[in-house]
């Protein structure tokens, strides 16, 4: 089965606990809402970059958290 690991919403609760089950152990509720959380938690891909605790790294670190993944758009004033 080929399922997209970031958006665990759209898995039933058995699959769910069928990944959990590697992770947390066989002592897992029935909650869904749980469930997506103990799956972000545990299983979901992390963001792919970390950057270091200097002044560029701070910067950068900054300017990640302002735009929050999302893309900027395209200036057309350019002349």
């Amino acid at each position: 089965m080929n399922t997209d690991l970031t958006h665990p919403e759209i898995l039933t609760i058995e699959q769910l606990q069928k990944y959990l089950i590697k992770f947390v152990g066989s002592d897992i509720t029935n909650d869904k809402y749980e469930l997506v959380q103990l799956f972000y938690k545990y299983i979901a891909p992390l963001p792919q970059r970390k950057f270091r605790t200097n002044h560029l790294g701070t910067m950068l670190s900054n300017s990640q958290t302002k735009f929050n993944g999302t893309k900027r758009s395209l200036s057309t004033d350019l002349e």
